[in-house]
């Protein structure tokens, strides 16, 4: 394994043991970053909020932080003095010193809490363990998971896994894009364990977890949200010059170093344009976007998306006009094997297809209503928070009513485009 490998696989053992820690946060940030009261749930401002702490119980909970805090800094100091360390060994040092601490104080920590209070803290911390709420032992005894559930969890655990290091061996992966599909596959993997209960059990178990609590809370130790600013713009007939931008797509179009490099220059711009559409967009909004009335997350989506028509009209252009005829009759191909009938937003295959003013005005109908109805859903704090199957279940929709409002020799022209790239091959 080479030394950049090392480190990533450090990074992320470092990341999942965060996650993995009951008492601690699923944080993006070292555990020896400066905002340290965000070491574990008792210190977050919310988690207090939740459980209605008063003064007295603040203070003394304070008091043991700070203690815990300084045990665990002392032992850090010691064990680097004895041997210097690269950042990610520090780091996990950092998280076993930091595990003992957590495990000696939590004691100290629950004797605070009246019975209720302790119950909540528990559900609390349950819920922001992820998957390995399945490991711990109260919640076994409650569900009283069969032989055969165990073993499925077990090959579920195990096939997580081994997606979670194949991503940490990416060395061409930015360590920001594993952790965002890491933190992916760990959700996926908690929807597979879900599915395995049985009804009664899944009762048992919304029951034991009590109330959900929104973990988002949990990323700061103040207990507050970030702003929603991520958008999921999504590939239509509209913007067909993104497919130039996929790398398998462009090994179809035969791009030369040149063309690359062009697309490339033009991709960057776009991007930049885009981003500070959406963010002027989203940072202007009243509230963040979760919290708008849904006329308002509509009309916002709505500015976010005119603002890019006329960014991806341009970049249409330009990336056409860099293309070989032979490329661009790819790329259309391209986009009709990508999104189906929705291609005829692009302009050319309306053309080619002959739409009458009445089928263009229809599709332009059908398109806005799909786009009001995933309004509430493409904008999210993180792409891994993206409904992929809501929006999914919306765009076979529009599949379907588009494909409706062609007549059948326009759906054979629309095969035989799909169809070309093979035979092009």
């Amino acid at each position: 394994m080479s030394v950049n490998q090392s480190r990533r696989v450090n990074r992320l053992i470092f990341r999942l043991m965060v996650v993995g820690l009951l008492l601690s946060l699923a944080s993006e940030e070292p555990a020896s970053a400066a905002d340290t009261a965000n070491r574990t749930l008792i210190g977050n401002r919310a988690v207090r909020r939740e459980l209605g702490l008063s003064k007295r119980q603040q203070e003394t909970i304070d008091r043991i932080l700070t203690e815990m805090e300084d045990e665990i800094q002392t032992g850090l100091k010691a064990a680097l003095a004895e041997k210097p360390l690269a950042k990610d060994a520090a780091e996990s040092i950092e998280v076993k010193i930091a595990r003992e601490a957590i495990a000696r104080h939590s004691t100290r920590v629950m004797e605070v809490l009246d019975e209720e209070q302790a119950n909540r803290f528990w559900q609390i911390g349950a819920q922001s363990a992820g998957p390995a709420v399945f490991n711990n032992n109260r919640v076994r005894r409650v569900l009283k998971l069969s032989d055969e559930q165990r073993q499925v969890m077990s090959k579920l655990s195990e096939k997580m896994t081994e997606q979670v290091q194949q991503l940490a061996l990416d060395v061409a992966m930015p360590i920001s894009e594993v952790k965002e599909k890491a933190d992916l596959a760990q959700q996926n993997f908690m929807r597979d364990l879900l599915a395995l209960l049985t009804e009664q059990q899944r009762r048992d178990f919304d029951r034991l977890l009590g109330e959900p609590f929104d973990r988002e809370l949990l990323r700061h130790s103040d207990g507050t949200k970030p702003r929603s600013l991520t958008f999921v713009f999504g590939l239509s007939g509209q913007n067909p010059w993104q497919l130039a931008v996929i790398p398998a797509m462009r090994q179809t179009l035969a791009l030369s170093d040149e063309q690359l490099r062009q697309i490339e220059s033009l991709t960057k711009e776009a991007d930049k344009d885009l981003t500070k559409l959406r963010l002027a967009t989203l940072n202007g909004a009243a509230a963040d976007f979760s919290d708008l009335p849904l006329k308002e997350k509509q009309r916002v989506v709505r500015a976010i998306l005119d603002g890019a028509a006329a960014s991806d009209v341009e970049m249409n252009q330009k990336v056409w006009q860099i293309l070989d005829q032979k490329q661009c009759d790819r790329l259309q191909a391209l986009l009709v094997q990508t999104v189906g009938a929705r291609a005829i937003a692009s302009a050319s295959i309306a053309e080619v297809l002959k739409l009458s003013a009445e089928q263009r005005a229809s599709f332009a109908k059908l398109n806005a209503e799909f786009e009001k109805k995933t309004a509430v859903l493409r904008v999210v704090r993180s792409t891994a928070d993206f409904d992929h199957k809501a929006y999914n279940d919306q765009l076979a929709n529009l599949e379907k009513e588009t494909q409706a409002l062609l007549t059948d020799q326009q759906r054979r022209q629309l095969e035989t485009l799909k169809q070309s790239v093979e035979g092009d091959r």
